[in-house]
């Protein structure tokens, strides 16, 4: 490790030094571990004036199959270099991973688009950790637990919420990357909301330091419930998701069937799914089943209208409270509204600290 140290800073330094005489020449190759995750890089460098290209590979922590590596690195006014790779591999997102080094050490730190970050460690053969959380690349550019409309991504089922050990690492990347099934949830987490308000001081109605709970677009599961807005709002944080527009809803809900075969007549809400309660785009159950939080707040409306396009769809968005206040939007009704739960169904009058049996929601990317 002290003679890739030494070759790193010699190259480093000549860099600084004369940067004009060394045109094309080469140095390396060198590697690099992305810690705390084992991902190590074996590179070059190709002198180009001031500035350096690197070429080279990502192990894959060990992988049959590395992961293609280039990109470039050149010197800042501080003396400290800056630079970045892609790294591409068959089936995932290009991943940008920015470098600074201080030729000093050389020691140096790294981060990527995705948020990961940690610090480089030079001349190592192998290393320790788990592998780096990449991105995935699917049909429609959308994981498959979403549908694509317009720029988002957005769920295809209402949201189960999943309490999952923070050493979780792997069933924490899989649920990010849409992909966890439900048989591996069972296994490794527990689904909280389904049958009563069980969140517990992990994850307050307040939302505040709820940091181990996901949300989960998969079918034949019961969507959790008992949730307040700030619960849902970090539950999909946390899965690297976010609460639906209003306007995103809809544009989701629209071709949705207004009754049977959604579930609109019975005592409880069914597991995600619903045959033919479809929409348009591929989204399921957006009619009935629960009402869904967004992330649109209003004044706290006082009254109903008549409904729109002359359905019957609930219209409870008009009025303001002056003594209370503020409404969440909710949107499509629920399990028990009949002719009332549609597409065009929609409630101003709900709170977003109220945890009711009857509300859940869907996340977006």
């Amino acid at each position: 490790m002290a003679g890739t140290r030494l070759s790193v800073l010699l190259m480093l330094t000549v860099i600084l030094l004369f940067p004009s005489a060394l045109s094309a020449q080469v140095f390396g190759p060198f590697t690099m571990q992305l810690a705390p995750f084992c991902n190590v890089i074996t590179f070059t460098a190709v002198a180009q004036g001031p500035v350096f290209t690197l070429s080279g590979f990502d192990d894959n922590c060990g992988g049959a199959t590395g992961l293609s590596a280039s990109g470039n690195v050149f010197f800042n006014p501080t003396g400290t270099v800056s630079g970045g790779l892609s790294i591409i591999a068959a089936g995932q997102a290009p991943s940008q991973v920015a470098l600074t080094i201080d030729p000093g050490g050389p020691s140096g730190t790294w981060s990527d688009n995705t948020g990961n970050s940690g610090t480089l460690v030079f001349g190592v053969g192998s290393g320790a950790g788990t592998p780096r959380p990449i991105g995935l690349v699917f049909a429609g550019g959308c994981p498959p637990d979403s549908v694509r409309v317009g720029p988002a991504c957005l769920d295809t089922h209402e949201a189960s919420v999943w309490e999952v050990p923070p050493g979780s690492v792997a069933l924490i990347q899989k649920i990010k990357a849409g992909t966890v099934t439900l048989a591996e949830l069972q296994a490794g987490a527990v689904q909280r909301g389904a049958t009563s308000d069980d969140y517990g001081a992990g994850c307050p109605d307040t939302g505040n330091g709820c940091v181990n709970f996901y949300a989960v677009s998969l079918a034949g599961v019961t969507p959790s419930r008992f949730l307040t807005w700030f619960q849902a709002t970090a539950a999909a944080r946390n899965a690297g998701k976010r609460l639906l527009t209003n306007a995103e809803w809809q544009a989701e809900a629209l071709g949705t069937p207004d009754g049977a075969p959604c579930i609109v007549s019975a005592g409880g809400p069914g597991p995600t799914g619903t045959a033919g309660c479809v929409s348009d785009v591929g989204a399921l159950d957006m009619v009935g089943n629960l009402l869904e939080w967004v992330a649109d707040w209003v004044p706290l409306s006082t009254t109903c209208v008549p409904a729109l396009f002359g359905t019957n769809d609930f219209n409870c968005l008009a009025g303001a409270s002056t003594t209370a206040g503020p409404g969440a939007l909710l949107r499509g009704g629920l399990f028990s509204d009949g002719s009332f739960a549609g597409v065009f169904a929609v409630v101003g009058d709900g709170a977003p600290s109220s945890a009711d049996p009857d509300v859940g929601f869907r996340a977006a990317r």
